[in-house]
């Protein structure tokens, strides 16, 4: 992939952090899709777990049975989609969908037999940087060298997917989750030297509390600081934005393009 693209957040979970709840109901989640595609988004994220600290992730039968009519209405639309998920029991009943183009892995490559499925497809793989679990992951979030680990963390992961002959793969540091504050702006300062790895850079920084809680403030009201810190991200190769907002994020691309 060549142009920066934006990926939308389709969030039907019931208790995430920012608009958990909103879209859990089919015709709001289809009111909403047709609004975004309206807006040009490049690419719709489903998201159906609230990956938050202490969460519990639920039965597969209950991940089905969430996004499944989503998919039905998506499938209808000319629009690529992406699904979080970490299971090839889902993967597997997700494959028949003509325009699912990215499995989101919410693990760390814990069901390697998702690649078995993939493999071969147009699929692209991305793959999400974890430390450990949602139960614990903000109880020590323990490292020497933040940028250092989580390269070598990619390089580990990388080896594994070729194996199983994909080569669509996209890298995600996963901002927010299992790093401190501290490690996060450690991290995006230096997210351009995960390029040398040679695979596209995903980035999710929109509304996250580094940006709401360094500034004493709530998810709700930070939409232009998270532009902002999107377009520092941009500077530092990200290739695409894991938004909330499209607007605002296609005209900050559109800028960074004219500036390039």
């Amino acid at each position: 992939m060549n142009n920066k693209k934006i990926m939308w957040i389709l969030n039907i979970t019931p208790d995430s952090f920012y608009d958990g709840g909103k879209f859990n109901i089919l015709e709001n989640a289809k009111q909403r899709i047709e609004e975004m595609i309206s807006e040009w988004v490049d690419i719709i994220d489903v998201w159906w777990f609230s990956s938050r600290p202490w969460s519990i992730m639920p039965s597969v039968e209950e991940e089905l049975s969430r996004i499944i009519p989503v998919l039905d209405i998506l499938d209808t639309y000319n629009i690529p989609f992406s699904v979080d998920t970490c299971r090839n029991e889902v993967v597997r009943e997700l494959l028949k969908y003509k325009n699912l183009l990215y499995i989101n892995d919410i693990s760390w490559l814990k069901d390697e037999k998702i690649l078995d499925l993939i493999s071969g497809t147009n699929i692209w793989y991305i793959l999400m940087h974890i430390q450990w679990n949602p139960l614990d992951m903000q109880v020590n979030p323990a490292y020497d060298d933040v940028v250092w680990e989580i390269y070598s963390f990619f390089e580990e992961k990388i080896k594994i997917i070729k194996e199983k002959w994909i080569s669509n793969i996209i890298l995600d540091p996963w901002f927010g989750f299992w790093k401190t504050m501290e490690q996060n702006y450690e991290l995006l300062r230096n997210m351009n030297k995960f390029k040398s790895l040679w695979y596209d850079l995903l980035v999710w920084l929109s509304r996250k509390s580094m940006i709401w809680k360094l500034l004493n403030n709530s998810p709700d009201e930070i939409l232009s600081e998270t532009v902002a810190l999107n377009l520092f991200a941009l500077e530092k190769w990200a290739d695409i934005l894991r938004v909330h907002d499209i607007k605002e994020h296609k005209n900050i691309v559109k800028i960074f393009n004219e500036l390039k």
